[in-house]
């Protein structure tokens, strides 16, 4: 419960294996067993209970200081041991002791360097850690001020000049509690590691929320602020009047309300409210209010246009390179037919989405077995198609495969000409090609899974026929030299594939004129 756990994603990440974790654990049953571990069960369940307790503060306080604690003065007795403590206070305190009980949790809690991510278990070294950095933060917020000032009054022997002062001391003494919210930095890396998926919705969810929260306590303490200075004769300019707030039996939902809508619609910088500011007071909290408000929007289209521009990643990098594309055809005065049909190469080739293949499978972007599995998925059925490779082991298949080049082809475009000396043989995944002799007479078509050229990896002869694509065509090259090298590797197989090659030779030489082969095996 205490000690590092493997159920933690970001446990095994951070000490990179199962193994590792296993020696951590051990560690710190030989140093300090009651140390409790940042990646134990413990710490992950009570890091949520935490980040849920800073959640409920950062909607509760403001409502407590805007609304609630003028309740405060007026549930009391002649002394200060006859208190009834009003649901607020109560809940306050309760929340006050959760946030002390996770101080002395802390220090009991090791740490991670961030200089080198080494954990220290150390209790001395713990403590001086948490002393000199957030210490003094969390004990200053975690104590409930207002609540002890509260008992200590003697509210019946006080006039309503002192309850007034006495009740702007209190909402002072409130926001000595913002201090709490501090806590939210340091559980970062934990919301991090529970939602280790990062996901869009989530992160717009988390902007709209941050937003609202800033509208929140917006809302709230203007009002509190208004009513601070105020208190008990409101001004008939200032807004609480012109609102109706100040009237007795106003429900704190219309009141509430009433601050949300003034607060949105300066943020947004759309109105005053009700209407424009009047006193001094009112004129500086609107402006910081709209400065805060023109903040937030700016940071908002910021973000969006960022996680919009992430959704799509690869088709803003296609768009890029087909910048490039056009302004080097522009400065190159190529014509314009042959500048759409380059466009709609990169068009077919990438289909609007840009990824470098050769970076992706050929470096060590991916562990090789990695890399043996995409290969052998996405061009094994290719290969299985040739007569003489079908029998061959699989690691001869992968070398193969691990050798082809990806090749684009428009229609009427030839791919290999005739009388020219054939360098390699042809897959083709996607669409149809014809052999044709110098004449323009059609010797056969080849459809997708078909493949031609396959008597070049072993005879040094000039091809007899051209071949043209028919369609758009995605074709896979193997060139001889790379065949060679495979070769080199097995050369078991040599002789094989040379005997079968010269079958097939000799069976071309007989072979008629097709409508139409689907695909040869």
């Amino acid at each position: 419960m205490l000690t590092a756990s493997m159920r933690r994603k970001l446990c095994v990440q951070m000490l990179r294996s199962y193994e590792s974790v296993r020696k951590e654990q051990r560690r710190q049953i030989e140093t300090n067993r009651f140390i409790i571990h940042p990646f134990s069960d413990f710490m992950h369940v009570w890091s949520l209970f935490i980040i849920l307790m800073l959640a409920l503060t950062s909607i509760i306080l403001p409502l407590e200081i805007a609304f609630y604690q003028v309740n405060s003065l007026l549930v009391t007795s002649s002394t200060s041991t006859d208190y009834e403590l009003p649901y607020w206070e109560a809940l306050s305190i309760i929340m006050s002791v959760i946030f002390c009980i996770d101080i002395v949790i802390r220090f009991r809690t090791g740490h991670v360097l961030s200089e080198t991510d080494d954990i220290i278990l150390d209790n001395s070294s713990i403590a001086i850690h948490y002393l000199k950095t957030w210490f003094i933060i969390d004990i200053i917020s975690a104590f409930p001020y207002d609540v002890f000032y509260i008992i200590s009054l003697d509210v019946n022997s006080m006039t309503d000049v002192q309850k007034i002062h006495a009740l702007r001391v209190l909402k002072v003494l409130r926001l000595i509690e913002i201090f709490r919210l501090a806590r939210f930095a340091r559980y970062t890396w934990f919301m991090e590691a529970l939602f280790w998926k990062r996901s869009k919705i989530l992160e717009m969810f988390n902007i709209v929320m941050t937003i609202f929260l800033m509208a929140h306590w917006n809302g709230c303490l203007q009002y509190a602020i208004c009513f601070m200075e105020h208190y008990p004769h409101f001004p008939p300019e200032v807004w609480i009047f012109r609102d109706g707030l100040h009237l007795g039996g106003v429900s704190v939902n219309r009141k509430y309300t009433r601050c949300i809508f003034r607060a949105i619609s300066q943020m947004l910088a759309v109105g005053y409210g009700q209407g424009p500011p009047v006193t001094t007071s009112e004129t500086w909290v609107v402006m910081a209010s709209m400065l805060i408000g023109i903040t937030l929007y700016t940071l908002f289209v910021a973000y969006m246009a960022r996680l919009v521009a992430s959704l799509d990643y690869s088709g803003t990098k296609y768009d890029a390179m087909i910048s490039g594309v056009k302004e080097f055809m522009r400065f190159h005065k190529i014509p314009i037919p042959l500048q759409r049909r380059v466009l709609n190469f990169y068009d077919h080739k990438y289909r609007r989405k840009f990824f470098d293949n050769e970076k992706f499978l050929k470096r060590n972007i991916v562990s090789p077995p990695l890399r043996k599995e995409i290969l052998m998925f996405s061009c094994r059925h290719l290969v299985r198609n040739v007569s003489f490779f079908k029998d061959a082991s699989t690691e001869f298949i992968y070398n193969i495969v691990s050798r082809l080049k990806f090749q684009v082809y428009f229609p009427r475009e030839i791919i290999v000409h005739a009388g020219h000396p054939t360098d390699g043989m042809y897959f083709i995944e996607h669409g149809k090609v014809e052999t044709r002799l110098p004449e323009g007479e059609i010797v056969e078509k080849i459809t997708e899974g078909g493949y031609f050229g396959e008597v070049s990896l072993v005879f040094n002869e000039d091809q007899e026929t051209n071949v043209v694509a028919v369609d758009l065509c995605d074709i896979y090259r193997l060139s001889k030299l790379a065949f060679q090298e495979v070769l080199n590797e097995y050369p078991q197989i040599k002789s094989a594939i040379e005997n079968l090659a010269l079958m097939r030779k000799q069976q071309r030489k007989r072979t008629s004129i097709k409508d139409e082969t689907p695909s040869r095996s």
